[in-house]
């Protein structure tokens, strides 16, 4: 994924949940910071916002949605944890290999059900330019209930 397309996640993440209602506002924002129209559609296709995920980048290499996490891993992680790696893996932040080592790490430095802060420690020390805020969908209060 290049930089200027992690520039516009990271501004798109930034933003309040409804200013996203607009998307041609934020488009024509963009735009005028600099962006390429199609840079802005990769980077809209990465948060899966109304589009199917079909490039990206050298080094992904699994599809949107595709990776679920068995029994021992949704035992060592909170549910908060599971929608982070889960989303960080789906948006293409970070690898399969990434996210299971991840996991393994933490099975071995916390005690169950890991944290969503403990995980975005670990997460943060395997890739160095994670956004600093939750993607969008991740970010949402943990009541406890799976979704």
């Amino acid at each position: 994924m290049s930089e200027r397309i992690k520039e516009i996640i990271e501004y798109i993440m930034d933003l309040e949940p409804g200013d996203l209602k607009d998307s041609s506002y934020v488009q024509d924002e963009l735009e005028d910071m600099g962006y390429t129209r199609f840079e802005i559609r990769q980077a809209f296709r990465m948060l899966d916002f109304g589009s199917d995920v079909t490039d990206r980048g050298p080094g992904r290499e699994s599809p949107a949605g595709s990776r679920v996490l068995n029994e021992f891993e949704k035992h060592m992680l909170s549910i908060p944890a599971q929608g982070y790696l889960l989303n960080l893996h789906r948006l293409g932040w970070i690898s399969e290999i990434q996210l299971s080592a991840i996991i393994d790490n933490a099975a071995y430095e916390f005690i169950p059900p890991v944290s969503l802060e403990e995980v975005r420690d670990l997460a943060s020390r395997f890739v160095s330019d994670l956004p600093e805020n939750n993607p969008p969908d991740i970010a949402r209060r943990d009541d406890g209930r799976v979704h």
